[in-house]
């Protein structure tokens, strides 16, 4: 039972993470990116190839992270010059670009053959890996509230609403909203790297659009929109609907296919039903 429930954490906690990785541009600025999951997935794959061939553990994580923040970077340039519905297809754009891209560099990442973890991941303790991601869960419980009551948090919390007034008052709402991208990739690119040291193998169906989509339901679920409480409430969410489906593949007698077609019927309907509560308590 208790390593059920550990490989259950170990699975749950990376993707949670890689779901905070939305307050800074979704939660805050308000802005609608469904590349998250792409950033994730170009950290998760360049820190596994680079550990394969015998590059440092910790200098693969900064170049994980930096490569994340290179493409959030291109997605911000791509983005930036639209607004609304033409700025959210744009990052899916950037999104599906970089997954076809992991997919056609086969010599490298595999393809959709997939890219098995090198032997140094396995190394590494089941338990060390907990310990690092409970670490970076209460880190991200205590700095959101702190991000949330700085003069940077409510200068990017301004840009929802106000931005004309913000470029009034002399802030770039652009350069915020970049800080804003910068900062989600570089939780994403984190969340990355946890999930390919925690895998046995990378594939890149995971890291498509549709996951980036259902962690942005899973985000607007929690209630995690600007709230202090986000990480506590996102992590509670996710680690819930994985335990949710890992229950289902034991007991279930439904396919694998089915079984995930059912979680996004849930995941349609809880949300469906929160966004009636809400405007019920509005009117």
């Amino acid at each position: 039972m208790e390593t059920w429930v550990i490989e259950n954490l170990l699975i749950a906690l990376p993707w949670a993470m890689l779901t905070l990785s939305y307050f800074p541009t979704g939660g805050m600025t308000g802005t609608v990116v469904l590349c998250n999951a792409a950033w994730a997935g170009a950290a998760a794959y360049s820190v596994s190839i680079l550990a394969s061939r015998g590059a440092s553990l910790w200098l693969s994580v900064i170049a994980a992270v930096i490569l994340a923040n290179l493409l959030a970077f291109l997605t911000w340039l791509l983005a930036s010059r639209s607004r609304g519905l033409t700025q959210t297809m744009s990052s899916v754009a950037m999104s599906i670009a970089i997954v076809a891209l992991i997919s056609g560099l086969d010599h490298l990442t595999g393809g959709e053959r997939g890219l098995l973890a090198p032997a140094c991941f396995s190394e590494m303790g089941r338990f060390s890996l907990l310990l690092v991601l409970l670490t970076l869960g209460s880190a991200s419980c205590i700095s959101v509230p702190i991000l949330l009551s700085s003069t940077f948090g409510k200068c990017l919390l301004s840009t929802r609403k106000m931005e004309p007034l913000m470029e009034l008052a002399g802030h770039s709402a652009s350069l915020l909203k970049l800080a804003a991208f910068l900062l989600s990739s570089t939780i994403a690119g984190v969340a990355g790297v946890l999930i390919a040291v925690g895998r046995p193998s990378l594939s890149p169906q995971l890291f498509g659009v549709d996951t980036s989509i259902s962690l942005l339901a899973v985000f607007v679920l929690s209630g995690g929109l600007s709230h202090p409480t986000s990480p506590l409430r996102i992590f509670s969410t996710q680690l819930v609907l994985s335990l949710l489906i890992q229950l289902l593949q034991m007991w279930s007698w439904m396919p694998p296919s089915l079984i995930i077609a059912a979680y996004y019927l849930l995941l349609a309907i809880a949300l469906l039903t929160s966004f009636i509560r809400k405007s019920r308590r509005d009117c």
